[in-house]
């Protein structure tokens, strides 16, 4: 293992006793490697999950070094990203170590010298005991909290090291593609905040394919974003490949410099590209009409194919599909045309 480093494992095999398996079951130290169990985070007593693994260790020893997990965390009904865009809800040991990740990273930042076993040990050390009273092969040591984890290196005599504001540090926090880029064009709608101490008057935007170095489109913002604040820019359209591929937005060089923590400042979304032509928005009847009831709405389009209605001109929500141009009854909300096929 690499100095600095600290490994986190994950497996689900439980419930049965014993049923924590390799590499969770190794104990070379006692939070080496740092196995995580799994709770249901949703209810107040944090009730062990079924699927996480349970101890003792099949590799020997007594003591702590036989008990397995270490620690615990939240695993069930987690809200994460989902694969291909969107949220969704997933159970799974797999959802709890990146808690504990997340707990060593802030732990991290208040003691950098300090090493991933040191850390880990300060989670192990301040967990909240949960099950039969004392550490056990369900819990571990219990629930961890970065609070008392802090508060426990402090007591063993180590000072945290001050929050310094970077000069120019820019927070990448979102990136929207069009759902259905048409004319062969993309463009991107970009959220970003100012975390630097100096007032952001200008920063790049670089638009790459996922895993190439070459520059796909490349645009320059400048305004005035006070510290602290956030804003969205939306991107002029750009040529793109056809097809539906991964792109890397990333934003660099807040007023010039070298962004001072660049690990968040790239952003991965997948973007559809076609060359079909964007329509002219829909043209509705000229009678007022109420929220929920029909109106005619009529596209110019007089050729054959499928129309596509959206509820927006960009980032809109596509609505329905119509075979054939004409005259339809539509309910009544703004509905724009896209993609005749």
């Amino acid at each position: 293992m690499q100095r600095g480093c600290h490994r986190l494992c994950s497996r689900e095999y439980g419930p049965n006793v014993g049923s924590v398996k390799f590499p969770g079951s190794l104990n070379v130290d006692l939070v080496v490697p740092m196995s995580i169990g799994s709770v249901d985070g949703n209810t107040a007593t944090f009730p062990v999950s079924d699927f996480s693994s349970r101890g003792p260790s099949a590799c020997g020893r007594d003591g702590s070094f036989l008990i397995k997990p270490e620690v615990v965390a939240p695993g069930e009904r987690i809200r994460s990203a989902a694969l291909e865009g969107g949220y969704s809800v997933f159970d799974g040991t797999s959802f709890s170590a990146p808690y504990v990740s997340g707990a060593i990273l802030l732990l991290k930042e208040a003691f950098p010298k300090l090493s991933g076993r040191q850390l880990a040990l300060a989670l192990y050390n301040s967990a909240k005991d949960l099950g039969p009273v004392g550490e056990d092969n369900d819990y571990g040591k219990g629930m961890i909290n970065v609070g008392a984890a802090y508060n426990w290196l402090i007591s063993q005599g180590n000072q945290p090291t001050a929050p310094v504001r970077a000069t120019n540090d820019v927070i990448h926090i979102q990136s929207t593609p069009r759902v259905y880029g048409c004319d062969s064009k993309a463009n991107f709608e970009v959220s970003f905040e100012n975390s630097g101490a100096d007032t952001l008057r200008s920063m790049d935007i670089i638009i790459r394919r996922d895993g190439q170095s070459a520059i796909l489109y490349q645009n320059r913002w400048v305004g005035k974003l006070a510290p602290g604040k956030f804003t969205t820019y939306l991107l002029p359209p750009f040529t793109a490949p056809l097809g539906r591929y991964i792109v890397a937005v990333e934003l660099s060089n807040p007023n010039g410099f070298a962004d001072a923590r660049s690990l968040n400042n790239l952003i991965k979304t997948y973007v559809s590209i076609n060359s079909l032509p964007q329509l002219p928005d829909a043209a509705a009847s000229a009678n007022n009409v109420c929220f929920g009831s029909e109106t005619l709405l009529k596209s110019n389009y007089q050729g054959e194919g499928t129309i596509r209605w959206f509820d927006k001109n960009t980032e809109g929500t596509l609505l329905r599909n119509w075979q054939f141009a004409g005259y339809w009854i539509m309910t009544a909300i703004p509905c724009f045309l896209r993609n005749s096929s």
